[in-house]
C-alpha cells in the first residue's frame, strides 16, 4: 500500500472521532477501509499459493487464515452464522449477501483454507470452512464438505461410543479420569468434566488463562497447575474450588503426583513442593539449579523427578531431604536436562534427558545400571512392557530397549518425522500419537505379533516394527489418549473429545486404516 493511500486511511480514522462527521465521510471511510482490507486478504491469499507450491503446508495454512481473519466480511459472516444457528434463515441469508458485498476474495480465502486443512488430514476443520463458503454459493466447497462429512460417519473396526466437542477455540492440554468422569484441562485456562460413559457435561469453569499439563485426580480432587504459578484443586463433583497453593513463583508446566495426604509439583523456578492434599499448605520444598518441567513420581516415601539442571532427583517423601541425584555430585558422567517424569518399574528406574540417551538406575541408590542411545532428545514419559522400555516422546522414532541391558530390540520411524507423544500401553497393545497427525498408532507387542514373526530389518539390520492398525480421528491429536478399561479416549486440537471401544470382536489386520 503507497504511503498517500495509507496517510489518507489515518486521515479517515482521525476524523471519524471528530464530532459532525457527515454521513457521506464516513460512507467514504468505509469504502477505502474495505478496499484496503481486500487488498490485504488478497496478497494472504497468494502467498499462501505459493508457499503451498513449495510444499510449506504448514505455512500456507497460516496464510490462509490470515486472509479470512483479516477480511472485512470476517465479523459480518460471524454474525451470519449466529442467526443460522439461531434458526433465524432469512435474516442470515441477508447477512451471507453482504459478505460477498464486504469482500470479493472471502470466499475464495475459505476454500482455499478447507483445501488446506484437508490435506493435512484435519478434515473436522476443514468441513466448518467447506460449509461456510458453501453458504457463499460456493457448489465445488459444498460436495467438498460433503465428501469430507461421508468420511467421518463411515463406520470404524473401533465403535465410536460418543464425540463432544468442548467449544470455545479451547485446545485439550491433557486428560484425566475417575471411575465415572472424564476430565479435560485446555490451553485457554478452562477445565470440562464428562461423563465418562456418555460424553454429556457435568460442569466447566474457567480457571487459569493458560494449562499446558493433564490434570490429576485424587481424593475426590481435580488438581493441575497453570501458567498462573498456582497449583489449583476443584471439588471432582461440581468443580468448586477447594484450595489453591500459591508457593510457586514461577508457571507449573504439570500436574502433580499424590503419595497419602501429599500433593507434590514442581515450578519452573527450579523447586519441587510438597503440600497437604487436604488444605493446600505447604509442608516442604526442595530446590534444584533449573526449571521442573514435569510431574515427579512418588513410590514408597520416595519422589523421583527431573531437572533442567541435568539432574535427576530422589527425594524423602516425608521430610524432603535428598536421598540420592543423579549423576552424583562430582560425577564425570555428564547428563542433559531430564524434562519428563521418569517411569518405576522393580528395583529400577528408566527415564530420558535431552542428549538423546535412555538410562536405567538402580532405584535404591541412584546408581547406573546402563545407558542406551534413543538418537534423538528425550522429553516424554517412557513405558514399561514386561522386559522391554519403550520410548518415543520428544522424538520421531519409537524405540523399544531390552530393559536388562539396554540393547535396542525394535523401531518405528513417523513418515513424516513429526515428533511422537509418550506411549500409552493397553495390555499388550501400545498406542502412540504424534504432532500435525490425526491418526493413532497401534503396535502388538506380544510375540505373536505377525512383524515379530515375519521381522522386516532396515540396512543395517535393526528390527522394524509395523503397526498393526492405524486410526484417523478426522483431527489433529493434541494430547497422548487416556485409556480407561476398555475405552481409549482421544482429544483433538479442534477440542474434541472422542471415545472409543477397544473391544472388537475381529481386530483389524496388519497394517490397516479407518
Amino acid at each position: 500500500m503507497q504511503k498517500s493511500t495509507l496517510y489518507l486511511v489515518l486521515l479517515v480514522s482521525l476524523a471519524l472521532g471528530l464530532a459532525g462527521c457527515s454521513d457521506a465521510f464516513r460512507q467514504r471511510a468505509e469504502v477505502i477501509r474495505r478496499n484496503y482490507q481486500s487488498t490485504v486478504a488478497e496478497r494472504y491469499i497468494a502467498e499462501g499459493d505459493r508457499l503451498l507450491k513449495e510444499g510449506q503446508v504448514e505455512t500456507a495454512v497460516l496464510a490462509y487464515r490470515k486472509a479470512v481473519d483479516v477480511s472485512p466480511a470476517a465479523a459480518i459472516m460471524s454474525q451470519a452464522e449466529r442467526l443460522a444457528q439461531e434458526g433465524k434463515v432469512q435474516e442470515a441469508e441477508g447477512e451471507y449477501n453482504k459478505v460477498l458485498q464486504a469482500d470479493r476474495a472471502y470466499d475464495l480465502a475459505l476454500h482455499k483454507l478447507a483445501d488446506a486443512y484437508a490435506g493435512q488430514g484435519r478434515r473436522r476443520m476443514a468441513i466448518i470452512y467447506y460449509r461456510q463458503a458453501a453458504r457463499l454459493g460456493d457448489a465445488d466447497a459444498a460436495q467438498a464438505g460433503a465428501r469430507l462429512a461421508d468420511q467421518l460417519k463411515a463406520p470404524s473396526l473401533l465403535p465410536l461410543r460418543w464425540q463432544r466437542t468442548l467449544g470455545g477455540d479451547n485446545v485439550p492440554a491433557g486428560l484425566a479420569a475417575s471411575r465415572s468422569t472424564l476430565f479435560v484441562t485446555t490451553n485457554r485456562g478452562q477445565v470440562f468434566a464428562l461423563d465418562l460413559q456418555t460424553g454429556a457435561a457435568l460442569w466447566q469453569g474457567q480457571i487459569a488463562k493458560s494449562i499446558t499439563g493433564a490434570p490429576v485426580v485424587a481424593g475426590g480432587l481435580v488438581l493441575f497447575g497453570g501458567d498462573d504459578n498456582v497449583l489449583h484443586a476443584l471439588q471432582a463433583s461440581d468443580g468448586k474450588p477447594a484450595w489453591k497453593s500459591e508457593e510457586a513463583k514461577a508457571q507449573i508446566f504439570a500436574g502433580p503426583a499424590v503419595g497419602d495426604d501429599t500433593a507434590y509439583f514442581g515450578s519452573a523456578d527450579g523447586n519441587l513442593y510438597a503440600v497437604s492434599l487436604q488444605n493446600g499448605n505447604l509442608k516442604w520444598k526442595y530446590a534444584t539449579g533449573g526449571p521442573i518441567h514435569a510431574s515427579p513420581v512418588v513410590r514408597e516415601g520416595i519422589v523421583y523427578f527431573g531437572s533442567v539442571d541435568k539432574h535427576l532427583y530422589a527425594v524423602d517423601a516425608r521430610k524432603g531431604t535428598l536421598r540420592w541425584q543423579f549423576p552424583p555430585e562430582g560425577a564425570e558422567e555428564m547428563l542433559d536436562a531430564v524434562e519428563y517424569t521418569p517411569a518405576l518399574a522393580g528395583e529400577r528406574i528408566y527415564f530420558g534427558a535431552n542428549n538423546g540417551r535412555i538410562y536405567a538406575l538402580n532405584r535404591a541408590n541412584g546408581r547406573l545400571i546402563w545407558v542406551a542411545s534413543a538418537g534423538e532428545a528425550e522429553y516424554g514419559r517412557l513405558a514399561v512392557f514386561k522386559e522391554t522400555v519403550l520410548s518415543s516422546s520428544g522424538s520421531t522414532k519409537l524405540v523399544a530397549v531390552n530393559a536388562f541391558n539396554g540393547q535396542e530390540r525394535w523401531s518405528w520411524k513417523h513418515e513424516a518425522e513429526s515428533f511422537l507423544k509418550e506411549p500409552v500401553l493397553f495390555e499388550s497393545t501400545l498406542l502412540l500419537t504424534a504432532d500435525r497427525d490425526s491418526r493413532v498408532f497401534a503396535f502388538d507387542l506380544s510375540p505373536q505379533a505377525p512383524w515379530q514373526k515375519s521381522p522386516v530389518r532396515s540396512e543395517n539390520g535393526q528390527l522394524l516394527a509395523i503397526p498393526s492398525w492405524k486410526l484417523d480421528t478426522g483431527e489433529w491429536v493434541a494430547v497422548a489418549p487416556l485409556v480407561v478399561e476398555n475405552t481409549v479416549y482421544v482429544a483433538t486440537s479442534d477440542g474434541t473429545i472422542l471415545a472409543y471401544s477397544l473391544l472388537v470382536k475381529e481386530p483389524p489386520g496388519p497394517g490397516s486404516a479407518f
